[in-house]
């Protein structure tokens, strides 16, 4: 696998991204497989959750898509390679 495939691919599910956020950690995940992981942190214990990329606390956890925001920037490169057919 070249670096740009795997560049698109989620490091947690390793399938191509369809909704890409960055996390806290400064990582990209798709967004369902880093909120699963954040549900699943916070179901183990009470120690904050912690991504799997850094393994460093991503701080206040408690709404979940506080410590994610959408990656504006590989959405739209994603979005132009399906218009131009590459994906």
């Amino acid at each position: 696998m070249n670096a740009s495939a795997a560049s698109d691919e989620c490091p947690i599910v390793y399938t191509r991204y369809r909704d890409p956020v960055v996390a806290a950690d400064g990582f990209t995940y798709e967004r369902s497989a880093i909120e699963r992981w954040i549900q699943g942190e916070l179901a183990l214990s009470s120690r904050p959750v912690c991504p799997p990329m850094t393994n460093l606390p991503m701080g206040d956890t408690r709404a979940g898509s506080r410590c994610i925001v959408l990656n504006h920037t590989l959405r739209a490169r994603l979005r132009e390679g399906v218009a131009r057919g590459a994906a």
